[in-house]
């Protein structure tokens, strides 16, 4: 049997470089040479410390994973050999005796030709993953296209929560989240936009984004006290997946504003349900595969300069320096390259 090297969780807090089995496909799926995964900053760090979805482990990660077809099932016709998908995953059968949180950061991968099982009328159960499995253009780099996702998935969220021309927007975090909310609300001409963090050290990362202010601490410019004394921000992120963000937050809204979250809580500090319940208070998720072609776009264009969403590219084998770099906040999108 084929193997592959995956980078499994193996315990809380703890990751390895391993041997895996080479998944074998169905006649709908298609199996991929995964050429490049992203590093999820929050997600990928609290599958690993077991503060989300936990459970058994050793766990195949990774979620930000891009490919090439190098075989497809005898039924699967929308997937060709050759062309570059993103987001394969692994199943729990292919991690014996572990389970898959996704599984993008190995070798191989499975994607799955839901157009041909609704052509035929196949009475098959279609992942749920399925959607978001679309094709990259040969001009868009592997790296590239795994830095899309992020941008994808920030895109959908801010056109579903209506930031747009004029809307205020205040968004509390700093990850690589943070930065593509901030970058895109400018983009589609939110004004004025104002990101509040911990650290003075994004300050100038933020101002090159395009916000108009960064704000540390309790010191509000005047800006953001204008706003507040006209009722608030009237669209307020919650990108950290904290309790303390969120009541900034509610903060920030005053006395009309919307507050959506997409940050993830870890499970050792759950979301208090009375913050939850409050009125304007909504978790969001995000259909990127909604917005896939709008983005291409917005690359094609120039609008969006994927360059600028990657910060580190380290190969699979130095994949412990990848990790230890986003845990010290020392990189903003690590890609590890198979």
């Amino acid at each position: 049997m084929s193997r592959m090297r995956s980078i499994l969780a193996l315990s809380p807090g703890r990751v390895g470089l391993e041997r895996l089995p080479v998944p074998e496909i169905g006649p709908y799926e298609a199996l991929v040479r995964v050429e490049a995964c992203g590093i999820c900053n929050s997600t990928d760090t609290k599958l690993i410390d077991s503060e989300f979805l936990p459970g058994c482990f050793p766990s195949a990660i990774g979620h930000e994973s891009v490919g090439v077809v190098v075989e497809a099932g005898d039924r699967s016709r929308h997937l060709q050999v050759g062309d570059r998908v993103l987001r394969s995953i692994l199943y729990d059968q292919h991690v014996p005796g572990g389970r898959s949180t996704w599984g993008g950061m190995s070798e191989f991968g499975v994607v799955v030709d839901a157009a041909a099982i609704e052509e035929d009328g196949a009475d098959l159960q279609v992942h749920w993953a399925a959607p978001k499995q679309q094709l990259v253009p040969s001009g868009v780099s592997a790296v590239h296209a795994a830095a899309m996702i992020t941008l994808k998935e920030t895109l959908h969220f801010l056109k579903t929560f209506g930031v747009g021309h004029g809307e205020t927007v205040a968004i509390v975090g700093t990850g690589p989240v943070a930065q593509a909310f901030c970058f895109l609300s400018v983009l589609r001409g939110a004004s004025p936009v104002v990101v509040f963090g911990r650290r003075e050290v994004h300050a100038q990362r933020f101002k090159a984004l395009g916000a108009d202010e960064y704000v540390v601490g309790d010191r509000l410019p005047a800006v953001v006290r204008a706003q507040l004394k006209q009722g608030g921000f009237a669209r307020v992120i919650e990108a950290v997946g904290s309790r303390d963000a969120l009541r900034r937050c509610v903060m920030l809204a005053g006395e009309t504003g919307q507050v959506r979250i997409y940050g993830l809580a870890p499970v050792s500090e759950p979301w208090d349900q009375r913050d939850l319940e409050h009125s304007r208070v909504q978790q969001l998720g995000a259909k990127e595969d909604q917005v896939h072609g709008e983005m291409l776009a917005l690359v094609a264009e120039g609008s969006v300069d994927l360059d600028d969403w990657v910060s580190h590219v380290i190969p699979v084998e130095q994949y412990a320096h990848g990790f230890q770099l986003v845990r010290q906040k020392q990189a903003s999108k690590v890609v590890v390259t198979f």
